[in-house]
């Protein structure tokens, strides 16, 4: 141990500036000279129990200067990858909030600049001079390729340098008492925006978190200053109950140990009468996939029962499991063009194969979590009275486009809100019935109204098809949302992306290479959701916007469209 630390140690000091070398702090080379020698000399006079015992108070210090030279570069590393999240946060925003009035970015804006190029040379220079290894240049070499773009994209846009300069002069120029407002209002959304990542982050670890983020977004309809019309006084208390009732849920053992029957039979049951009063609102005929999907949720009651009363499951009760998902994805495709009706008809058909999955409360917690979807969407409409909001419709054409005013702007507080909102709706999905560990060890147990013999393939599918519905729910509800408002989703998802990176930022300092191998995993596993999960919800948004507008008449139009073409 004692040689491998010297080899380390030398190795560092030799290939690092004198003024960038840092020592060991417990201990420096001499002193470990000197205990070798003290402990030679132990031996030499066969005092071998002292000289055992000076070795076993030494080991862990040596140990410890050893690990300190193998992660010698992990402070810097980590350094600069905290530096490439920022950087790649700020040209995401400098990207997407510049006027739609300048002319679009070319592609000389992906050169870097001078002052760049001369930075990037001396830092390259550095890390070859310390021999440092090849993934390296990427980590230190990045950020500053990052800033130097953010510099291009900011220079592309003369108005944006001069609001820069004209403020700092303000700065100088402004009172004291007008100063100190000025630097409230900023420190006050710095400190909103990482008191909000601090949240988001705590939920991977704590799921009780969740019942405070439920608690506060159970306020959040009266915080938002609007005016409240006389019809959204019973919406906020929908809401606020929902919320309420939800947040009991975090609370709750994960999903998988305990099975709970009566839960899932009496979700099942109070499900079609849920359908029956939310058809109820409606101010014209309904359609029959409203119908259809009642009399789908009643029967699926009562195929429940029988496969819990039967040892065996019944064939009927497999095929009719089996049928469900097809039955959850083309159902909503024979509702009317009513925008209500659609949200209700696919929040209700995707309920209706995830309820066959439940195993215990997550039933009852994805039924409440439609509602509290439905309930958000008609908020986000609260300058319409109900009768106008019923009376919303979709068509395909209507479709958000990607024009460049759309897509660029600075970004407003309402945008804001909306992505904070997302992630919590999005984490609360997630985390609401389980957590990483709950799902590496589920309980095989919701899957024998599917299958009976073990498959690990179709197991896993179908693991993986019961959790994404929640976030399919979560999808539509805001592609109904940025439908109506003409608003494309890219914005939103470049919001999402922004705060998903920040809260990666956090999770790669709890990274950990020791531990138990569960310990290990869940920090990885973690990481890698914050990392991945902006992608999937983009992908969701956009699926989901595909969708909610189209009709079974929309695409036996297009399909004889494409037969047309082929022949």
């Amino acid at each position: 141990m004692v040689e491998q630390y010297n080899i380390r140690r030398t190795e560092r000091e030799a290939n690092s500036l004198p003024f960038l070398f840092k020592d060991f702090y417990g201990f420096k080379a001499s002193v470990l000279n000197k205990v070798q020698e003290q402990i030679s000399e132990l031996r030499n006079q066969r005092r071998l129990d002292q000289a055992a015992s000076f070795c076993l108070d030494w080991i862990p210090r040596v140990r410890d200067a050893l690990i300190y030279f193998h992660r010698y570069q992990r402070a810097s590393l980590g350094i600069a990858i905290a530096l490439m999240f920022i950087t790649w946060n700020c040209l995401l925003y400098s990207i997407f909030a510049r006027s739609a009035t300048l002319p679009p970015l070319e592609r000389s804006t992906l050169y870097p600049n001078k002052p760049t190029c001369i930075v990037c040379a001396i830092v390259f220079l550095l890390i070859t001079y310390q021999r440092l290894p090849f993934t390296n240049y990427l980590y230190y070499l990045l950020p500053i390729y990052l800033i130097g773009l953010c510099f291009n994209v900011w220079a592309t846009s003369p108005r944006q340098w001069f609001i820069v300069v004209k403020s700092f002069d303000w700065i100088t120029a402004m009172s004291t008492t007008v100063l100190k407002t000025f630097l409230i209002k900023w420190i006050s959304i710095a400190a909103i925006f990482g008191f909000s990542l601090c949240i988001f982050v705590s939920a991977f670890f704590q799921r009780s978190v969740l019942s405070l983020m439920l608690t506060f977004l159970s306020v959040v309809p009266s915080l938002q200053g609007n005016k409240l019309y006389p019809w959204n006084i019973l919406w906020n208390i929908l809401w606020f109950g929902t919320c309420l009732v939800l947040s009991i849920f975090p609370q709750l053992e994960t999903v998988g140990k305990t099975p709970i029957p009566f839960l899932v039979l009496g979700t099942s049951f109070f499900a079609p009468f849920l359908l029956h009063l939310a058809q109820k609102q409606f101010h014209h005929e309904t359609s029959s996939a409203l119908i259809f999907l009642k009399w789908c949720l009643g029967f699926s009651f009562i195929l429940q029962i029988i496969s819990y009363t039967c040892t065996t499951v019944p064939m009927v009760v497999k095929l009719f499991c089996w049928l469900s998902f097809p039955f959850g994805f083309t159902v909503p495709f024979f509702a009317t063009q009513n925008l209500s009706e659609r949200i209700i008809c696919w929040l209700m058909a995707l309920f209706l194969p995830y309820s066959l999955l439940s195993l215990a409360y997550e039933s009852l917690f994805v039924l409440l979590f439609s509602v509290l979807l439905f309930t958000y969407v008609r908020l986000e409409f609260s300058h319409l009275s109900d009768e106008q909001f019923f009376q919303l419709e979709v068509h395909p054409k209507s479709a958000p486009s990607t024009q460049a005013f759309e897509v660029h702007g600075p970004f407003n507080v309402r945008e804001w809100k909306r992505a904070l909102i997302l992630v919590c709706l999005v984490e609360i999905a997630f985390f609401g019935t389980g957590n990483i560990a709950s799902l590496n060890s589920f309980n095989p147990t919701f899957l024998r109204n599917f299958i009976t013999v073990f498959s690990p393939f179709t197991m896993a599918a179908l693991l993986i098809f019961k959790i994404s519905i929640p976030f399919l729910l979560l999808g539509l509800a805001f592609a109904a949302i940025l439908y109506l408002e003409h608003r494309i989703l890219v914005r939103l998802s470049v919001l999402l992306m922004i705060l998903t990176d920040s809260m990666a930022m956090i999770f790669f300092f709890y990274l950990r290479d020791e531990g138990s191998w569960l310990e290990i995993g869940i920090s990885i596993s973690n990481f890698v959701i914050s990392m991945l999960s902006s992608g999937i919800v983009f992908l969701l948004l956009h699926l989901a916007n595909f969708l909610l507008p189209i009709t079974f008449d929309d695409l036996k139009t297009r399909f004889k469209i494409d037969t047309n073409v082929n022949v």
